[in-house]
């Protein structure tokens, strides 16, 4: 009888723990959330803010995704949402570029200030997400304390709360990319229904983000599918595979992704092509030579109608493709080019260990 006792005593110390450290986390949170607000008064939008809200408030107002579609909406209508509730409209100017519709969005109404603050307000859900991810991963593998730590970590490094309080993709695809791989550990350790589903969604959301997730996703799959091998060996494996889960649960996961990325760009239905739309930038990026089966497909897009997400992602890509092959300018460490560098995230993370070395410091004590 004293041992149960103690036993609960014991576990209902350790829940009153896991509270408590729950509540540092979310205190942390609204700490990090009310630190990246504070900025919107000192600095205007950056470059690409207003074709960021431009596109999304195309798609909310008039239901068309043109301006830079290289970027997935869903970020987009997120920092849309606020101004499109304050009354703000589409002025309808002429794309590709969306950049002379953002500002219109932002001087013509006379509210510049207090549409660029609810635009920027749309992005910290996605900055909560981040640190709530970070939890989750934390907390199942360590603990509470260990993932309230992590959450200061992320709370208190400088270009996350820099990046959180303006309008743009990079915090979004951060959290949508960490909350998907912390399902892939999950689902490497048991490829469930529900851990396929959690999977198939977080990804989709992360690709619906930002295209940049889907080799971010696939190097890292790739990766702790390796290490997972290493640990437990191929007998798991091949169990899994005998019985039909991973199979199944990988198909499960892809469809998934797919059918949520698709529906980031709208959840209505429409018919790709008719006799007097020909042809169709879409179709002819995934088959681009005529013949039989590019005749088949245009017959199957003029009668079956497909999500309006289907040829709005594939343009995205399309899209995408072509300023990876065009790059653009860019300035680094004294240098201009256009294609970039392969040491950037090299040193721009070599620069930013100090910082977390040194909370580390101050949260354990002593310096290390």
């Amino acid at each position: 009888m004293v041992a149960i006792r103690t036993s609960v005593a014991a576990h209902s110390d350790a829940e009153a723990k896991i509270v408590t450290f729950r509540i540092v986390a979310v205190t942390i949170a609204v700490i990090a959330c009310a630190l990246a607000i504070s900025t919107y008064p000192t600095f205007g939008h950056t470059w690409d803010e207003p074709e960021h809200i431009a596109a999304g408030m195309q798609l909310l107002d008039r239901s068309v995704y043109t301006y830079d579609v290289q970027h997935p909406p869903l970020a987009r209508v997120a920092m849309a949402v606020g101004p499109y509730l304050a009354g703000a409209r589409s002025y309808g100017e002429p794309g590709p570029s969306g950049e002379q519709e953002g500002r219109d969005l932002l001087y013509r109404t006379g509210n510049y200030d207090r549409l660029l603050t609810l635009a920027r307000l749309g992005v910290l859900p996605f900055f909560v997400v981040l640190m709530g991810a970070t939890w989750l991963w934390a907390r199942h593998y360590f603990g509470a304390a260990e993932a309230a730590l992590a959450t200061f970590f992320i709370a208190s490094t400088p270009p996350l709360v820099g990046h959180a309080a303006v309008a743009a993709l990079d915090i979004p695809g951060a959290a949508f990319c960490t909350l998907a791989m912390y399902f892939i550990v999950r689902w490497m350790a048991e490829p469930s229904l529900k851990w396929s589903v959690l999977l198939g969604v977080a990804a989709g959301l992360a690709v619906g983000t930002k295209l940049s997730a889907v080799p971010f996703l696939i190097v890292v799959a790739v990766a702790w599918a390796g290490l997972f091998l290493l640990k437990n060996g191929t007998a798991v494996v091949r169990e899994r595979v005998r019985a039909g889960h991973l199979g199944l649960r990988t198909c499960l996961v892809l469809v998934v992704a797919l059918a949520t990325t698709s529906a980031c760009y709208g959840v209505h239905f429409e018919r790709l092509t008719d006799a007097t739309h020909r042809p169709n930038e879409a179709l002819d990026y995934v088959f681009p030579t005529s013949g039989r089966v590019h005749d088949v497909v245009y017959d199957v897009a003029e009668h079956v109608p497909f999500p309006v997400g289907t040829e709005r992602l594939i343009l995205s890509v399309a899209a995408l493709q072509k300023h990876n092959g065009e790059g653009h300018l860019s300035y680094f460490m004294g240098e201009l080019r256009r294609t970039g560098w392969w040491d950037f995230y090299i040193v721009a993370l070599a620069l930013n260990v100090p910082r977390v070395v040194g909370a580390l410091s101050t949260a354990l004590g002593p310096p290390l």
